[in-house]
Formats: C-alpha cells, structure tokens, sequence
C-alpha cells in the first residue's frame, strides 16, 4: 500500500480516524515513515499551541477606564527622525508623480512638434509661388546670340 496523503495523516493528527478505511488504519500502526510523519504534526501543532499560550500571558489587559494623561518621555530627535521619515513617505510618491506628468507632457510636445514638421515638409508651395517653382524646375536655355553678363539667367 502506498503511504498516506497529506490530508490523511492531518485527519489522523487531527484524532478523525473514523474517516480512514481500515487498510489506511493498519498502514498507520505499521510504517514508521506515515507514523514519523503524524508525529511530526502533532509536535509543530503542540509548539504552535504553546508559544500561543506565552504570547498571551506576556499581554497586558486594557484598561478600560479613563486614561491618565501621562507626559512624553520620547526625546525631540525622536520626533524630528519620525516626521521625516513621514516626509520622505509622502514626498516620494508626489515627487514620481510630478515627473511622470513632465515626462507625459514632454513627450505630447516632441509629438506636436514633429506632426509640425511632417506637416511643413509634406505641403506644397502657396499658389502664388507655384509659378515661381515651375519657372526653378525648367532647364535654363543659353541663349549663344546674347552675351552674359552674369547674374541669374
């Protein structure tokens, strides 16, 4: 037989052995292995339970009347090292959140500014220029009659 699982040797530490099958029963009475294991169980369930028990015997109970007001004995470096750390706790997130809206608006402007330059790049030349560009991108004719004087033919 195989041993057991570990929901059955928990039902065995648990004392539910009404539950197991009888071969399950025998297995538990002759191998040392499942039996270590239950042992095992019940020793951490015990040392759970007692450490349980001095925890709470070390607790003081409440009071529940009205408190005396009692004077701090906590020196002012004390306070000064809480609140800033209380400082630091809150700064922290604010300061990451500040830079995660720069780094977001930065990055709206470099987009803004290269649709720009896509824009000014893709468009044609204003109406009253065309003539102009047209004139630009026609081969210029010597003329061998004519004598250049230089400047733009």
């Amino acid at each position: 037989m195989k041993h057991l699982t570990s929901k059955q040797i928990s039902q065995v530490t648990a004392g539910l052995t009404a539950n197991l099958k009888v071969p399950e029963e025998a297995h538990i009475r002759e191998c040392e292995q499942c039996m270590a294991e239950v042992d095992r169980s019940r020793e951490m369930l015990s040392q759970f339970g007692w450490s349980v028990r001095e925890w709470s015997g070390m607790q003081q109970p409440r009071e529940w009347g009205p408190r005396s007001s009692r004077v701090s004995h906590r020196s002012p470096f004390a306070w000064a090292l809480a609140g800033a750390a209380l400082a630091i706790v809150v700064a922290v997130p604010v300061y990451r959140d500040s830079r995660e809206r720069q780094i977001r608006e930065q990055a709206r402007q470099d987009a803004r500014l290269i649709d720009d330059v896509n824009a000014q790049l893709s468009r044609r030349a204003p109406a009253a220029l065309q003539s102009l560009m047209q004139m630009m991108n026609e081969p210029v004719k010597a003329n061998s009659d004519s004598k250049s004087t230089g400047g733009l033919q």
